[in-house]
């Protein structure tokens, strides 16, 4: 089943002029010296590309400031290989309420009972959309609850955390770059170079790639628990 969360649209256009206008700051600074040989291809009043590479792969980020979106493409040093991420609007930041709602869109609702019944949630097909279903709780299933519960709990300390360095701007880019990308590349979450092309793109320092490693991973971590519930719950 799909939601569409409309009450998280209302905010987009506000959101892109955030986004689109950020202003020069010690986060948002000039091409960084760093082991992910981050350079920028091209930044004007339209678009910020920026490219990043491993030993294994070259990134190459596209920050479209125009349409407030973002894409990702690797190459492959050796072979010329290349896969292209999807083009991911850059989403409007909510905060994360005392439900147990995060910006990712994983989450979950608990109605208290005899016995307790559970709604899960994890991201839809696009960044404004989740899938969900309902469960009661058993002895079968209340472990798999419980370890999405802690999982969707720390991407909730993890938001507030890339709010607090980085502003709510940064993590609507960050969000976007994950779910552009992530599935294609390397099985839901991203290279230290992936993410560095996608900072730099977006105008923000490389400094910060173990952070947006970190919040990746704690999505992967969701959603594996999601789909762990989902096979050991009666669904309603």
């Amino acid at each position: 089943m799909i939601k569409h969360p409309f009450k998280k649209l209302v905010s987009i256009a506000l959101s892109a002029v955030m986004i689109m206008g950020m202003s020069v700051t010690a986060l948002a600074s000039s091409p960084q010296t760093d082991g992910y040989h981050t350079s920028i291809l091209t930044d004007n009043s339209s678009v910020r590309i920026s490219q990043t590479s491993d030993d294994n792969f070259t990134y190459i980020a596209t920050y479209d400031k125009s349409t407030g979106t973002i894409q990702l493409t690797q190459t492959s040093n050796t072979t010329g290989a290349q896969k292209v991420g999807d083009i991911a609007p850059i989403k409007p930041q909510t905060r994360a309420s005392l439900e147990e709602k995060t910006f990712t869109n994983y989450e979950y609702e608990i109605t208290y009972g005899s016995p307790n019944t559970w709604e899960l949630r994890r991201p839809g097909d696009n960044a404004f959309n989740w899938v969900y279903f309902k469960t009661k709780e058993t002895s079968k299933n209340r472990s798999y609850l419980t370890t999405f519960r802690s999982a969707v709990d720390k991407i909730n300390v993890q938001e507030g955390a890339i709010v607090g360095a980085l502003g709510m701007s940064a993590l609507s880019v960050l969000a976007a770059g994950a779910a552009g990308a992530g599935a294609i590349f390397t099985g839901g979450t991203l290279s230290a170079a992936a993410w560095g092309a996608i900072l730099s793109a977006a105008g923000f320092s490389t400094a910060y790639v173990s952070t947006c490693m970190a919040y990746d991973q704690s999505c992967k971590d969701a959603y594996d628990a999601y789909w762990n519930t989902y096979y050991n719950s009666t669904i309603l």
